[in-house]
């Protein structure tokens, strides 16, 4: 089994457009390089391992389980390159962290809703 190359910086930006925003990424060398990212507006700490395995990457911290494990989908298929993240996610990202209500949007709790008008 040949290794994998870990694109950290990768991982990073997808995460970022996906709407995590990294507060630390430090890399580390025990026991073979490995990359621990925590997050600003999440309590995941996810821990990304440089080695033959692709889904060995491991998510802690204060969330919730269902969190963790999509994370951890997420950043496994996103360390082997088997997920693209669609670029108009990262302007959904940008419509709800702004919570700027326009004649296009209406922010509600749950996200950014196009705002419909009909002609009378």
């Amino acid at each position: 089994m040949s290794k994998i190359t870990v694109d950290v910086d990768y991982v990073r930006e997808c995460l970022r457009k996906i709407g995590y925003i990294v507060s630390d990424c430090v890399e580390r060398d025990n026991n073979g390089k490995n990359w621990q990212i925590k997050f600003s507006n999440s309590g995941a700490i996810v821990t990304i391992y440089d080695t033959n395995s692709k889904k060995n990457t491991v998510v802690n911290g204060k969330l919730e389980s269902e969190e963790g494990e999509k994370l951890k989908e997420i950043v496994d298929k996103l360390k082997c390159k088997e997920l693209l993240i669609d670029p108009l996610n990262e302007e959904i990202v940008r419509l709800i962290n702004n919570k700027q209500e326009s004649d296009f949007y209406d922010y509600k709790s749950q996200g950014v809703y196009l705002k419909r008008t009909e002609k009378v």
